[in-house]
């Protein structure tokens, strides 16, 4: 399904309230044998213009995929309990139980200081803790991913569109 204006701006409404319940997404690549790659990245930001970008972190593998087939399926879940707790005992889903957006991975580039920002600003709360310095001290490179098709996740009929 093509992603209009009106239905960008659903997705990237609803979109915080995935992350912040699982604290990732998944995006999946294609490897040179042809072979489903699935990473889970955590440092994936939504812009406004139908694009997104996220931190080039411990992605070995896709980085290798996306450098040979730059095209990707992103899922978002919502992980909640509450979410879903709610959901089994209405017998329904009051809100999307997630979606997959369908997008073409640019090359490996700087951070500018906004994305870097945004980043800072997701994991601020974190800092005091050790493993910060390991995982998340080195936030340099992004990849822009351009959003093309969008995939609303059906679960039967329990599911509410976006």
């Amino acid at each position: 399904m093509e992603i209009r204006d009106e239905m960008w701006a659903k997705i990237t409404a609803y979109y915080p309230k995935l992350i912040s319940n699982s604290m990732y997404c998944s995006i999946a690549s294609i490897d040179l044998k042809g072979h489903p790659n699935v990473t889970p990245i955590g440092t994936l930001f939504l812009n406004n213009n139908k694009t997104g970008f996220y931190f080039d972190m411990h992605t070995m593998a896709l980085a290798y995929n996306v450098e040979q087939n730059p095209e990707v399926c992103v899922l978002f879940v919502n992980t909640g309990k509450f979410f879903w707790f709610r959901s089994l005992f209405k017998n329904k889903f009051i809100e999307p139980s997630g979606f997959k957006l369908i997008g073409t991975v640019g090359n490996k580039r700087q951070a500018t200081a906004y994305e870097k920002a945004r980043f800072e600003k997701l994991i601020k709360r974190l800092r005091m803790l050790k493993g910060y310095q390991t995982l998340w001290a080195n936030h340099e490179y992004v990849r822009d991913i351009r959003f093309i098709e969008y995939i609303p996740l059906k679960t039967g009929e329990m599911t509410k569109m976006i």
